[in-house]
This record gives C-alpha cells, sequence and structure tokens, in this order.
C-alpha cells in the first residue's frame, strides 16, 4: 500500500518556487520549512510516517558537516507496516555549531523531495495572462493531466506487486 499512498501524495503536490536567495553564491533555492509545510497535511491525511532510521556516513570537514541519512516511508494502515527505505546526502556549514542540524534538514527535505516528485520552479506564473505561450502551455499541462488521469485509472487497477515493480526497480 505504501506506493499507493506515495502516489496519493504525489497527486496532490504542488510546485514550491524558489523564494531564497544565497547572495555569497548566488543562487535562488526552496525553503525545507516550505517542502516541509506542504507534505506534512498529506502525509496525516495518507497516515504515512517518515522516519529516520540510521546514520549511514557523517564526515567534517572543518565548519562544514557531510551526512548520508537512511529514512523510511512507512503505511501506518496497513497491518505489516508496508514501507520503503531511501538513502539521501545532507550537507550542512555553519560557524555556530548548527551544520549538523542543517545537513540532517538538507537529508530530510532531500528525502521528501525525491520520493514525492516535489517540483522546485524558478517562479509560479499567474494564470490570469492572457499571453498566447501561456495558453498554449495550458493547453499542454491539461493534455497531459487527461493521459495522465488515464494512467491514474491505470494504477487504480494495478497490484501491489505491480506498483512496487513500477517504484522500485531500479532499486533492487
Amino acid at each position: 500500500m505504501i506506493g499507493q499512498k506515495i502516489i496519493n501524495i504525489m497527486s496532490e503536490i504542488e510546485a514550491i518556487p524558489k523564494t531564497e536567495l544565497d547572495e555569497e553564491k548566488n543562487y535562488k533555492f526552496a525553503k525545507s520549512e516550505e517542502i516541509i509545510a506542504m507534505v506534512k497535511p498529506l502525509l496525516v491525511k495518507y497516515k504515512v510516517i517518515i522516519l529516520p532510521v540510521k546514520v549511514m556516513n557523517f564526515t567534517t570537514q572543518g565548519n562544514k558537516v557531510f551526512i548520508t541519512m537512511k529514512y523510511q516511508f512507512i503505511d501506518i494502515d496497513d497491518p505489516n507496516k508496508d514501507a520503503i527505505e531511501v538513502e539521501v546526502s545532507g550537507s550542512g556549514f555553519d560557524e555556530k555549531g548548527r551544520a549538523v542540524y542543517a545537513a540532517l534538514t538538507g537529508a530530510y527535505r532531500y528525502a521528501m523531495q525525491e520520493v514525492f516528485a516535489i517540483p522546485i520552479v524558478d517562479e509560479i506564473k499567474d494564470n490570469n495572462t492572457d499571453n498566447e505561450s501561456d495558453n498554449n502551455l495550458n493547453s499542454e499541462v491539461n493534455e497531459n493531466q487527461e493521459n495522465n488521469n488515464l494512467e491514474n485509472e491505470d494504477i487504480d487497477n494495478m497490484s501491489q506487486d505491480d506498483i512496487d515493480k513500477l517504484f522500485y526497480s531500479d532499486i533492487v
């Protein structure tokens, strides 16, 4: 069931804009808090929990910390507590001793971002524009959504083994 619950959560995820600017490195990014705020109510709704299982790797380099974490995404409704495990890296830099926490937050964020395929975009376009290119893009999106709806119906009729093969074929 965890595969189906992940699909359900993915279907309700919205794009998250890059709103923060790292002036030192001159790039924009989405805040971890925004990703967590998007995912948390969906985890509650679909009764999925994310647990840190193990620190797979931990290294330091001065004020930098690099970790690799293993997380479990667990279906708490399933009597067998069906789960998937993912390993993700995180890093942090801080002169005041908070680098470990930054690395943990980064790993947690990327675990959610990757498992739920959360789109991070430069900006969210205003849908009220009459621009021809926007209309063409909206037509393409609508067409893709119609195609995806057919695929979602197919997924609803899939066995758990087929869903597992779909999600985990590259892992096993």
